[in-house]
């Protein structure tokens, strides 16, 4: 987990994690990954990257099984 102020392991499956957050918190755009709705830069998804970037800069990468999925997120909670 990596915050403003420091990065940390946890031994757990991400799966186990996530399951326990509402979906309007994040999402997951590869195995690896969790992205906050705080961090996530909307207007910055590359398809063609298939890319999306945080507020920070990093570039979190889309797994191709689930590619539609960012946008369909996008579009039901980033409004909220």
């Amino acid at each position: 987990m990596t915050t403003d102020d420091k990065t940390a392991l946890f031994r757990a499956r991400l799966s186990d994690v996530t399951v326990q957050l509402p979906p309007s918190l994040g999402l997951i755009p590869h195995r690896s990954f969790w992205v906050a709705k705080s961090v996530l830069d909307p207007h910055k998804i590359n398809v063609r990257k298939q890319t999306l970037a945080l507020q920070n800069g990093t570039e979190v990468p889309i797994a191709r099984i689930r590619k539609s999925e960012p946008q369909t997120w996008l579009d039901e909670y980033m409004l909220l």
